[in-house]
């Protein structure tokens, strides 16, 4: 990468165009420090979601993009969004740029190629629209059959995205490549070698995620109801973001009730999810809502924990059901209880030594 040039130019200034902050927070910060490391002078444009964005500006070179709205289908937003690109690419120049999910994906790679400029796309997911029919579809798709022309390099988080785009004729055999999730630092996220206390009829389950309800919220809620019921020491946490700007989004006074009934510990957002992950037995994401590889079970495993999650697109990439974790259907609390129920048994059972690898919880 330090020696990385394209034709006869070597590249000094990268960009990167992400959707929003708190991604380019939690899934784009190794790759940027690696490549400041290299010697690339490095930009970051994102949308704005939460207040950290002088926490982000004293950290990196980042600029805000105050016409990307995530969620809108209205043309007149997103072509305000590309005069911001246009204006953004022109006054930076940089000699590449990376685009990440849709929108920069899309209409970055658009802009680009009209100013000339080298670019490569990752799929990090597609979220709702390809689960549904009709005209946004429709329109969605001609919109990355035309920009995907363009990219040197396309980049899916799983073999479903691949496979979509592939038989949708999106984008081309030769140019696209899978890469499971977005990465981790392996120098921070190591097997946790602490044990937890032995205690073990207190297992602790965690969801980490954006609280929207198509990550599986409420079938977490409904699984831990069944578990208390038998296990009533147990606890089961919630961390992650109140995206209240999203339609899919999940109320703190819906979680506060839970909470208040001793269901769920809800906890909002955390800054160190690592450290919470490691404190806790089994991670759980039942989720359906199409994923790239979400980075919470890379980390889970990493850090040797076993996981529960969904027989879901991107979410069985990384499971070996009975080796490291369950597969579930989705939307079903009940498998998804008795999922949690086999691991309490396993955890028991081994005085709390398990260790990503529960077969004997079959």
């Amino acid at each position: 990468m330090k020696n990385l040039k394209f034709g006869k130019q070597k590249m000094k200034k990268i960009l990167l165009v992400n959707n929003e902050n708190i991604s380019v927070v939690n899934h784009r910060m190794p790759f940027i420090n690696f490549l400041i490391k290299n010697g690339f002078e490095v930009i970051v444009a994102s949308a704005v979601i939460d207040k950290n964005e002088d926490l982000l500006k004293s950290k990196i070179n980042f600029i805000t993009l105050k016409n990307l709205n995530l969620h809108s289908v209205n043309p007149f937003k997103d072509i305000s969004f590309c005069i911001e690109l246009y204006k953004l690419y022109a006054s930076t120049k940089p000699d590449f740029i990376f685009h990440f999910t849709a929108k920069p994906n899309i209409y970055g790679s658009i802009v680009a190629r009209y100013l000339g400029i080298p670019t490569m796309a990752t799929v990090n997911g597609l979220g709702r629209v390809f689960d549904q029919k009709g005209v946004v579809n429709f329109f969605v798709t001609n919109l990355y059959r035309y920009s995907f022309r363009f990219p040197r390099r396309v980049y899916f988080q799983n073999h479903d995205d691949l496979n979509l785009f592939l038989n949708k004729n999106i984008v081309k055999k030769d140019k696209s490549e899978v890469v499971l999730g977005s990465g981790i630092d392996t120098n921070v996220v190591l097997p946790d070698k602490n044990e937890r206390a032995k205690l073990r009829e207190k297992c602790i389950f965690i969801f980490a995620s954006r609280l929207i309800w198509s990550k599986g919220l409420m079938e977490y809620i409904k699984a831990a109801e069944i578990v208390k019921q038998e296990y009533p020491m147990c606890e089961f946490r919630v961390f992650g973001y109140l995206g209240a700007h999203d339609k899919n989004a999940v109320s703190a006074d819906f979680l506060n009730d839970y909470h208040k009934n001793n269901i769920i510990k809800f906890y909002g957002e955390s800054n160190n999810l690592l450290e919470e992950i490691m404190k806790s037995d089994v991670v759980v994401l039942p989720s359906y809502y199409r994923e790239g590889v979400p980075k919470v079970l890379i980390e889970a495993l990493a850090l040797g924990k076993p996981i529960i999650t969904t027989n879901n697109v991107g979410c069985k990439e990384v499971v070996e059901p009975g080796l490291n974790g369950f597969l579930v259907p989705i939307k079903d609390h009940i498998s998804l209880a008795n999922s949690m129920l086999k691991i309490i048994k396993v955890i028991v059972a081994t005085n709390g030594k398990v260790n990503i690898n529960i077969k004997g919880g079959k």
